[in-house]
C-alpha cells in the first residue's frame, strides 16, 4: 500500500477542486464548488476523511465522486 501524504483540509480542498476543473473544463457554465473534506474515523485503508457533498451541478456528481475517491487512495488528512 502507498504512504499517503499527510495534508491539511485546506490542500486537499485545493488539490480536489482542481482536479475537477480540470476534467470539467469544457462545460462552460459549470460550477463546482468543492468544500473542505471532513474528518472520519479511519476506514481501514488509511483514509480519515471524506467530502460527502459538493455545491454545484449534479451532472458532475460522478466526476467528483471519482476524483474524491481517487485523492483518498493519496492524501490522509492532518488532525492538528
Amino acid at each position: 500500500m502507498a504512504q499517503r501524504r499527510e495534508a491539511t483540509a485546506e490542500e486537499i480542498q485545493q488539490a480536489v477542486q482542481l482536479a475537477v476543473n480540470r476534467l470539467t473544463e469544457v462545460a462552460e457554465n459549470a460550477e463546482i464548488g468543492i468544500p473542505p473534506p471532513q474528518l472520519t474515523e479511519d476506514d481501514g485503508s488509511g483514509c480519515n476523511w471524506d467530502i460527502p457533498r459538493f455545491n454545484g451541478d449534479r451532472m458532475y456528481t460522478e466526476v467528483v465522486a471519482r476524483v474524491v475517491r481517487d485523492a483518498q487512495t493519496r492524501y490522509r488528512l492532518k488532525v492538528e
